[in-house]
């Protein structure tokens, strides 16, 4: 400021420990300041406006465009990091599998630290770099970048506030750090107590939401007085009015339920209902108990589940389950308690869910994220990842059928419990769905193949990239799907030093992510010809019509299973409470006009015209193979 400008402000009741230490853009109005004391090392960018300040604002940045009103405190202390180095222990309440926080982190490299404790080398470099970056933002000076908003903020200490977010009514916010752009603005609501966290770009906090070492990813909602410790929330989660201790959620963990406690558990792509409870007390050296539920789990109301305990993908939860279970071999599958809290496994049966379907559609138009997209999620329902798990239940299903007695209704095995019927439909299901995976895979290579040359040529069109990794396994890296080979990969990386920064781990992932296609294909390949003994490169023609042909049949007495359970929706008994004070005619009237029918619902719309365009394209291919041009 220059001495004119010092001699204005202090007639406008101004004053400075050192005026040395203010500094003001161009195009400064000291007419516009007035009744402030300025302490520390302050830079007031141009266009900002700060008034009625309660206590002080002290050693922070002020970038253009900035509004600060009606606040009490906001003050950074001597070598802040702004929650950058806070470590999270996840998953076991215990310890054990601390994950560190940064600003750069994503639920790739989160994952690996947290589950991969039998690899010492990798965690352990993983962690230095999360402790080099926190190193490298501390501090004695805070920042809140262009175009932010800070309005009715109670204390603000050791915050970093990124480009245009707003935080409005918040209590108390303290060693953190809120980032955000102008495309996705972070916003912080009324009464939000914060300590020890990063909030990624997009996300919402508010209504009195109360958050203790913790993380949230972008475009994540959380709300309705929901409450957290040490839980790391990853991209477009919602968590409403419940409650999370020693957390991992991946990508689209939800809950909007006051009664519902998530704790030491892993889960992703995951919706609890009311009153979900898991328990990590079945111990004697403290709560040292783990729960693993595998992307895509549903829990009914009131569901209970004992930890230690692990879920296969896309399983349906319903009961109070008091005993430990391992289902990982059964995706797709219901799990439903007795009174006596004993578990039977229903295998395979959300594969005939219109539910599951909708689920897997939904998931990709809920991305809310509009920067770049530190989490890699894979959407895929069908994937070598499930299949193979299918591939794995059906052969554990086959054993236990020819081993035990086939007058036996039900079959008792590692704290499951299965009835004869259902083992004997879920072979049938999950060999159905290997196959639609398997033939959908080799037909689209063959119809993209002939859009740009009609001549068949197996050899050429079932070809595989020379880069593409195969194993039997695949896994889900919170959310990024990859071979065991890949992940392998990764750890030799990490322990080698090629990763050796944040930017590092992130192209790793992101070139994994770009081979996942042909790391698909080349499982299809291997797998089809392993299970029908056969070599898609010597296939004819008619080899290629009869396995479409096959595709669909089997197409369509998959379409009419989940057809089957949509029209459940819309049956007689879902009108009840429909035309409360109406009868006959007049209660079905209603309920068409509250519901719509079954051939309006856009799902079951979407599923029928993307079944009849299967079929269209399936007989184009055909009459092509049949009649190949000259």
């Amino acid at each position: 400021v220059t001495k004119k400008q010092i001699k204005e402000l202090i007639s406008n009741n101004c004053s400075a420990q050192d005026w040395e230490n203010v500094r003001v853009s161009d195009g400064f109005d000291p007419s516009l300041v007035k009744n402030t004391s300025f302490s520390g090392i302050v830079t007031i960018g141009s266009n900002c406006r700060i008034a009625n300040i309660g206590v002080r604002i002290a050693n922070y940045n002020i970038e253009d465009n900035v509004c600060i009103e009606d606040v009490g405190l906001i003050e950074t202390n001597p070598n802040a990091s702004f929650g950058n180095g806070a470590n999270i222990n996840v998953i076991n309440e215990a310890g054990g599998r601390q994950v560190t926080i940064f600003n750069e982190l994503s639920a790739q490299f989160a994952y690996i630290m947290a589950i991969h404790r039998h690899a010492p080398a990798a965690t352990e470099k993983l962690k230095a770099i999360a402790d080099d970056f926190a190193n490298s933002v501390r501090s004695n000076i805070g920042t809140i970048q262009a175009g932010a908003r800070i309005t009715s903020v109670k204390k603000i200490a050791d915050v970093n506030v990124g480009p245009a977010a707003i935080i409005d009514g918040a209590s108390s916010l303290t060693n953190g750090t809120i980032l955000s752009t102008p495309d996705s603005p972070t916003v912080i609501g009324t009464d939000v107590i914060a300590k020890d966290f990063i909030i990624a770009e997009g996300a919402t906090v508010a209504d009195a939401v109360i958050l203790e070492k913790v993380y949230v990813g972008q475009s994540s909602q959380l709300g309705r007085q929901f409450s957290a410790e040490h839980s790391l929330f990853f991209a477009n989660c919602g968590l409403f009015g419940s409650e999370a201790c020693s957390v991992f959620a991946g990508p689209f963990t939800e809950t909007h339920h006051k009664s519902t406690l998530l704790i030491a558990g892993l889960f992703s792509f995951c919706n609890a209902g009311s009153g979900t409870n898991f328990s990590n007390h079945k111990y004697k050296l403290g709560p040292v108990h783990e729960g693993k539920l595998l992307r895509g789990s549903k829990i009914g109301s009131y569901s209970y589940m004992l930890w230690p305990s692990e879920v296969a993908p896309f399983t349906m939860i319903i009961g109070k389950h008091l005993t430990s279970i391992d289902t990982s071999d059964f995706p797709f599958s219901r799990l439903v308690a007795d009174p006596d809290g004993n578990t039977e496994i229903v295998p395979a049966i959300q594969l005939s869910s219109v539910g599951t379907t909708r689920d897997a559609a939904k998931w990709p138009a809920r991305d809310r994220r509009k920067d770049a997209k530190r989490d890699v999620i894979n959407f895929d329902l069908f994937s070598p990842y499930t299949v193979s798990d299918m591939i794995t239940g059906c052969a554990v299903l086959t054993k236990l059928y020819d081993m035990t007695d086939h007058s036996v209704d039900s079959i008792t095995f590692d704290n499951l419990l299965i009835r004869r019927d259902n083992l004997l439909r879920a072979l049938d299901i999950y060999r159905s769905a290997v196959d639609i995976y398997l033939l959908e895979n080799i037909i689209a290579k063959v119809r993209q193949a002939l859009q740009s040359d009609s001549t068949f040529e197996p050899e050429k069109i079932f070809a595989v990239s020379d880069t593409a990794a195969f194993s039997d396994n695949w896994v889900d890296i919170a959310g990024q799907l990859m071979p065991a080979k890949r992940l392998e990969e990764i750890h030799n990386a990490i322990e080698s030093g090629d990763i050796a920064s944040a930017q590092d781990f992130a192209k790793m992932i992101d070139d994994v992510a770009g081979k996942y296609k042909d790391d698909s294909w080349l499982w299809v390949k291997k797998t089809y010809n392993k299970s029908n003994e056969t070599d898609l490169d010597s296939a004819t023609a008619r080899d290629i019509v009869n396995l479409a042909d096959k595709l669909i049949e089997l197409k369509t007495a998959f379409n009419e299973r989940i057809m089957k359970d949509a029209k459940r929706e819309f049956s007689e008994s879902a009108h009840y409470g429909y035309g409360l004070d109406a009868a006959g005619q007049d209660i079905e009237n209603d309920f068409v006009n509250v519901r719509g029918n079954i051939d309006e619902n856009d799902c079951v719309k979407k599923i029928n015209e993307e079944f009849a365009n299967l079929k269209a394209d399936l007989e184009h291919l055909k009459k092509n193979l049949q009649e190949p041009s000259k």
